[in-house]
C-alpha cells in the first residue's frame, strides 16, 4: 500500500511526458493525468513558452466530429490504462 502513491506518480509521469512528446498543451497534460500545472512546467515545459490557442471544448467537440475521430476517441480510454 505505500508504494500506490509512488507507482500512480511515476505513471503519471509517463503518461504525462507521452503527452508532451505528442505536443499536447500544459494544460491538457494536466487534465489527463491529474498533475498540477507548476509540477509540469518545470519537468516538461520550463524552455518552451507556453503553448497558445484556444483551449479545445471538452463537452461538445465528440458530438460534432466525424466518425474517424469517435473510433479513435474511444481507444483512448484503453491504451492509456495501466
Amino acid at each position: 500500500m505505500r508504494n500506490a502513491f509512488a507507482y500512480h506518480h511515476i505513471r503519471s509521469l509517463q503518461l504525462a511526458s507521452a503527452c508532451v512528446e505528442l505536443g499536447a498543451r500544459i494544460q491538457t497534460v494536466s487534465l489527463v493525468t491529474g498533475l498540477r500545472t507548476a509540477e509540469l512546467r518545470r519537468l516538461f515545459y520550463s524552455d518552451v513558452p507556453s503553448a497558445s490557442g484556444r483551449r479545445t471544448d471538452l463537452c461538445n467537440w465528440y458530438h460534432e466530429a466525424n466518425i474517424v475521430l469517435r473510433a479513435e476517441a474511444c481507444c483512448l480510454p484503453i491504451s492509456v490504462r495501466p
